[in-house]
């Protein structure tokens, strides 16, 4: 029973051997470094704007400006324009105000991001 078992570790052994494993294939070597490279997280043709307490969020005008897309870090969505007011835009719950470069976005009452500004 011994030579048995001895047997079917060597066959499994040498069966294994035909692939041989090497550290290098595993590209191991980047799990280490200490280079990186920052990846610039701005959706495509959108404007940042930075705001007051360290906020910020990214705008890009949709349908020659008559919606937006509001990127924030965690969610996005959608904003219409309004019907009365030339830089307003609104789904019902969320409103944006921009004025001269600067934003504001308010959800019903509460104020959400304030003293946004437009960053170049």
């Amino acid at each position: 029973m011994k030579y048995i078992i001895i047997f079917m570790i060597s066959a499994l052994a040498s069966s294994c051997s035909d692939y041989p494993l090497k550290l290098d294939d595993l590209n191991l070597g980047n799990v280490f470094s200490t280079d990186y490279e920052e990846v610039n997280q701005a959706p495509k043709d959108a404007i940042q704007f930075q705001c007051a307490e360290n906020k910020n969020f990214y705008l890009k005008y949709l349908e020659e400006k008559n919606a937006v897309w509001i990127f924030f870090k965690d969610r996005e969505f959608r904003l219409d324009k309004t019907k009365d007011e030339e830089d307003s835009y609104t789904n019902e719950t969320t409103r944006l105000d921009i004025k001269e470069g600067t934003a504001v976005i308010k959800a019903g009452a509460a104020v959400l991001y304030d003293q946004c500004q437009k960053k170049s």
